[in-house]
């Protein structure tokens, strides 16, 4: 082997002349993207998370100190930056079903804008209603209504009182109730007077006074259907007066919404349950105790049945959501439902329900510790079956573990992307 000449000490080392950089120190240079001497792993991820297809899930994995987790974060959020915005969620009462609320898809960022809307709308009904209940042209009709059932009662009892007293019988109105009396020559006749009657002319008395007895109980079996249609018409009163009320208001929310159908469906299911449900939003009545009223009144709440529950809001503004979760317990990527006490029971509804991960993520990229992830309980196996059913159903540990159950929010033409970096997971999650 021919011996090769050695080395001087100059080209040992190599020297670089400080004048030559236009920087200070490295501090002020930018990171190097990716991972030096990881092409073949950038290429990988790239190409994975260019597949739009479900099911699709990238997993990295290294030793540890490498710099995974910084990598794909980077790698994502370039890449989330250029996609669009994904849709608000929020939360509604479903009036037809208050079990399940109905979940609301919404252009990015307007949730918060329909929240402020509601609240709004609340506050003005509770302006509005009383007031044209307290007008005088809704006293007016409604004494008219009040007149007419009146009348209606005087009427049909003295036509049989006027029918009685030509049949020789006097109807008598005594504190106990109503009772029958014999008469001659139109005065009753006192009990010793009639004992001195003819026998066959008691006879013809008493018979008679049976059949009136009779024609007025008649007569008063149909004074509860008068009753109950003066109600009908009360109610019917009270509808109209509340949807004049309250039409001006719905109106300028459907003006506001009118690019979005699923809120105008919303409100249409509003604005009949706003006037199916008057009395909600007037005073109690006078001598009804604070504690009967909340007994009367605290199922039906309408200041929280009409709020929007605001999940997830995004910015016009920005691009696709990239999300961290440190922390991949069950309720902390699906959700949890919150629980408040009244009259000292635990109660719940869709204002108490907040969002996990997933929903946060949805439209964008999800990072999870694969190791972290594994060691919560059905942590895991939620996660698959979410992105596998592309539903996300929120539900606490018991009720995952003993019961089928609850409030479900449907993603539709959701597109899966998961991928595991080092010990991290990635699902990407976009709407169509």
């Amino acid at each position: 082997m021919r011996d090769l000449p050695p080395l001087p000490p100059t080209s040992l080392c190599r020297r670089s002349d400080p004048a030559s950089f236009s920087f200070g120190t490295t501090a002020d240079l930018p990171d190097v993207p990716g991972i030096i001497g990881q092409e073949r792993a950038e290429e990988a991820v790239r190409f994975a998370i260019g597949i739009r297809r479900y099911g699709y899930n990238l997993y990295a994995l290294g030793t540890s100190g490498m710099g995974k987790h910084g990598f794909v974060r980077a790698f994502l959020e370039r890449r989330a930056a250029a996609e669009r915005a994904p849709s608000d969620w929020c939360y509604v009462h479903d009036f037809s079903d208050p079990r399940r609320p109905r979940a609301l898809r919404l252009p990015p960022g307007r949730a918060p804008l329909l929240r402020e809307d509601l609240q709004r709308f609340v506050e003005e009904l509770r302006v509005a209603i009383p007031a044209v209940f307290e007008s005088e042209d809704y006293r007016t009709r409604k004494k008219l209504l009040e007149g007419q059932l009146s009348a209606e009662s005087e009427k049909a009892f003295n036509t049989v009182e006027e029918r009685a007293r030509r049949r020789g019988v006097a109807i008598v109105k005594t504190p106990a109730g109503v009772g029958m009396a014999p008469l001659r020559n139109g005065e009753v006749i006192e009990p010793e007077e009639f004992q001195k009657l003819p026998g066959r002319e008691q006879e013809r008395l008493k018979a008679e006074m049976v059949a009136v007895q009779q024609e007025l109980q008649d007569a008063l079996a149909a004074l509860p259907r008068e009753a109950r249609r003066h109600r009908d018409e009360m109610r019917r009163l009270d509808r109209l007066v509340t949807a004049s009320a309250t039409g001006h208001l719905i109106d300028d929310l459907r003006a506001r919404w009118a690019d979005v159908p699923a809120v105008l469906e919303y409100l249409a299911d509003v604005e009949k349950d706003v006037v199916d449900n008057t009395e909600d939003f007037l005073p109690a009545p006078e001598g009804a105790s604070a504690v009967k009223a909340l007994l009367g009144r605290g199922e039906k709440r309408p200041a929280r049945r009409y709020q929007v529950n605001v999940l997830v809001t995004r910015s016009s503004e920005t691009g696709a959501p990239v999300v961290y979760e440190d922390h991949p317990t069950l309720a902390n990527l699906v959700g949890r439902v919150e629980y408040v006490s009244e009259l000292g029971n635990l109660v719940t509804d869709f204002t108490l329900l907040q969002a996990g991960a997933l929903h946060r993520a949805n439209g964008g990229y999800l990072i999870v510790d694969a190791r972290r992830l594994l060691l919560q309980p059905l942590a895991w196996d939620e996660l698959k079956r979410a992105l596998r059913s592309k539903v996300i159903r929120i539900e606490s540990m018991g009720q995952a573990l003993y019961t089928q159950y609850l409030f479900p929010l449907q993603i539709k033409g959701m597109l899966l992307l998961a991928a595991v970096v080092g010990a991290v997971i990635l699902a990407k999650r976009r709407l169509s």
